[in-house]
């Protein structure tokens, strides 16, 4: 097989951890350094969600091409089980614990003033849950970036 499929891979990878380290751990701490909290975490959590789309992108893109070199028994590989994971972590952030995180910043108080809660929950749990799952995220794409690739 040609050189095509694992270079146009190994872009897709290049892509999703380069924006996702790119945005996570340079950009967002340089904007809360900087900026308001509430305005910074605003900028953050627009390019988090744009890095998430960015990622479920080139994970299909990664995954399809996989399956095109390796056929459907190939998603049983370790790799391709990596990159599932990766894939899930963004689909948790992205779809699960960001619309939660919103809707707590949407309504910071309950009917009875209390802070709002999610799951017996509040903001700051729900903003280490995702962040957690971006640091496994994260750490997942140095396994991959690391992985020898058989050919």
């Amino acid at each position: 097989m040609s050189d095509w499929n694992p270079r146009l891979r190994r872009l897709a990878l290049t892509l999703w951890l380069g924006g996702q380290w790119m945005v996570g751990w340079g950009v967002a701490p340089v904007l809360f350094a900087q900026l308001d909290s509430q305005l910074a975490g605003a900028l953050a959590g627009r390019m988090f969600s744009l890095v998430e789309w960015l990622g479920l992108g080139c994970a299909l893109v990664w995954l399809g091409l996989y399956t095109l070199r390796y056929g459907l028994h190939g998603h049983r590989h370790a790799l391709a089980r990596l990159v599932w994971a990766m894939l899930g972590c963004s689909l948790l952030n992205q779809w699960l614990i960001h619309p939660v995180i919103n809707q707590l910043k949407q309504t910071p108080l309950d009917a009875a003033g209390q802070a709002s809660q999610v799951l017996g929950l509040g903001f700051g749990p729900w903003h280490g849950i995702s962040s957690s799952v971006y640091l496994l995220q994260s750490v997942l794409g140095v396994v991959w970036v690391l992985w020898r690739e058989r050919r």
